[in-house]
């Protein structure tokens, strides 16, 4: 059975019809010195968070554009190879579609 919502549809079918990920920037660059390890945090300070710390994961979640109207339930990493330059984070998301109508 299907729970009743003010768009007056299935959950499925709202996940199908409405991305709310479109906003999110998919791919960002943050700087980082091979030398010293160490990654740019602003235009003139480095920094050097330890590998998967939260310190790391907030400076990642910052350069995101498109989070504004975009509630963040949770936030960690995804492993990758350790000789892949690559952070990959997984989000979870919440965003109101109509009104009365979250889509997570």
């Amino acid at each position: 059975m299907t729970t009743p919502n003010p768009s007056n549809t299935c959950i499925a079918c709202l996940k199908k019809s409405i991305d709310i990920t479109e906003t999110i920037s998919r791919d960002n660059l943050i700087e980082h010195c091979r030398e010293c390890n160490r990654y740019m945090q602003s235009q003139t300070r480095w920094v050097a968070p330890e590998w998967e710390s939260a310190e790391l994961l907030a400076m990642c979640l910052k350069k995101l554009k498109g989070m504004k109207a975009i509630r963040l339930l949770d936030a960690q990493f995804i492993w990758t190879e350790p000789h892949s330059r690559r952070i990959k984070i997984k989000l979870e998301i919440q965003k109101e579609i109509e009104k009365g109508t979250i889509l997570q």
